[in-house]
């Protein structure tokens, strides 16, 4: 069986654009002892990954010109010689970005949906949501009745961030760059 990998071809000068990534078709390896094949369900594609594909000194590696992009993913279990991961499991972790991985139970962490939607692990209960709780209840520390400010509101971890503030009863102010992201940030999360 084969399966289509991204890769990042070339380092983007500027913005990535189509010659950066490549797309590569490689066999699906079967999992060895103690490993299990999990096919990818969503991808998540994160601002940080921008830093990643530049070479220069930063918080994290850079990605390997010729290898996979990797992040976040959530993806399914569909075959299986480890008896913590059963077949059908939902998983995340960070894996390449392809159709489907070989993993150790070591490598990911099990999704409980509790009837919420598996890409909630990448959004709301994910990284985005990570940055915002950390950034805003351990270092804002927000108080009833202070004034918050959200500089990109609209975006995934300013969205949590507000809530976030609002929840404590904060006074929320969003920074947004169009009248569509205002009307996302004030009307659909009603802040």
């Amino acid at each position: 069986m084969q399966q289509e990998q991204l890769i990042l071809k070339e380092r983007p000068n500027g913005l990535p654009d189509d010659e950066t990534f490549q797309y590569k078709n490689v066999d699906v390896p079967d999992p060895g002892q103690n490993e299990a094949l999990v096919k990818t369900l969503y991808l998540s594609v994160d601002p940080y990954m921008r830093g990643r594909m530049s070479d220069a000194p930063s918080y994290s590696a850079p990605f390997e010109v010729g290898q996979p992009l990797y992040g976040a993913t959530v993806s399914q279990v569909i075959r299986s010689n480890n008896e913590d991961l059963a077949e059908g499991d939902l998983v995340t972790g960070n894996l390449d970005f392809q159709e489907y991985n070989i993993v150790k139970a070591s490598d990911v962490r099990k999704v409980q949906t509790d009837g919420l939607k598996p890409s909630n692990a990448l959004s709301v209960l994910g990284m985005p949501a990570l940055t915002a709780y950390f950034g805003m209840m351990h270092i804002g520390e927000p108080k009833k009745g202070e004034t918050v400010v959200v500089s990109g509101a609209a975006g995934a971890v300013g969205q949590v961030a507000g809530q976030l503030a609002k929840r404590v009863g904060a006074r929320v102010v969003g920074i947004v760059g169009s009248e569509k992201k205002r009307k996302i940030y004030y009307g659909n999360i009603r802040l």
